[in-house]
């Protein structure tokens, strides 16, 4: 069996605990090469999980690792960069959501993407739950008028807009089919505002409200609803 050259960028807590011991299990995977800023982390995480090189830099991997593809698995301020320079060295992508910090970003992405014809993947990992598939399945059956998802974790989360609570935006894209308007109220002016001072202020409630064409038959119209609480204090 041919086997896909892999690289893993980004060697923190979550590459560790959701996607290198999944890697490590597939038979058609070889961990060719892993990246992280600190040596001593990169060697480590090398030794535990079987990658043959590892690297500090980028621009070393990228010259002579001889990877195929790359799980980009970085925070999200360093995803475009790193993205695209994988891409325009013809590498396919696997980048953890959310994709960017900005719409330009996203899109340059999107579009080097294309023009190098290769794949750039988003870890919206809800599109591959049992669950979720089901559920979307029986909207293909009989289609709802009005479809509500949630993403609240009280007292814990730090990121809720921008890094969970677009697993819930994604998710309805998927079930109802793209959006043709978008309402958004918060209490913060700051659109990168993510963690309150401590003592904590009180909480961001962010609300979401999308329509979609596709999502009930006869009608053309159906409305999304995503709210959530953020930014409260640990």
């Amino acid at each position: 069996m041919t086997k896909l050259k892999v690289g893993v960028i980004g060697l923190g807590a979550f590459a560790k605990l959701a996607r290198l011991p999944v890697l490590a299990l597939r038979d058609d995977v070889e961990l060719t090469a892993c990246m992280a800023r600190d040596a001593a982390t990169a060697e480590e995480v090398g030794r535990r999980f079987g990658f043959q090189r590892t690297y500090t830099a980028l621009e070393h991997l990228i010259a002579d690792s001889g990877i195929e593809a790359a799980f980009v698995v970085t925070p999200k301020e360093a995803h475009h960069k790193i993205v695209l320079a994988l891409l325009r060295r013809g590498i396919h992508v696997f980048c953890e959501k959310p994709m960017a910090t900005s719409l330009p970003m996203a899109e340059e992405m999107v579009k080097t993407a294309a023009d190098q014809g290769k794949v750039l993947m988003i870890g919206f990992n809800r599109r591959f739950a049992p669950v979720y598939e089901l559920a979307r399945a029986e909207f293909r059956a009989a289609a709802p008028e009005a479809c509500l998802a949630v993403k609240n974790r009280p007292g814990t989360e730090l990121r809720a807009t921008l890094e969970n609570a677009i697993h819930m935006v994604d998710l309805l894209r998927w079930f109802c089919g793209e959006c043709v308007h978008v309402e958004a109220r918060a209490r913060f002016e700051d659109p990168f505002y993510e963690t309150p001072p401590l003592p904590c202020s009180p909480s961001t409630a962010a609300r979401r409200a999308y329509s979609s064409p596709t999502a009930r038959a006869g009608s053309g119209r159906s409305a999304w609803r995503c709210m959530g609480q953020a930014n409260r204090c640990w």
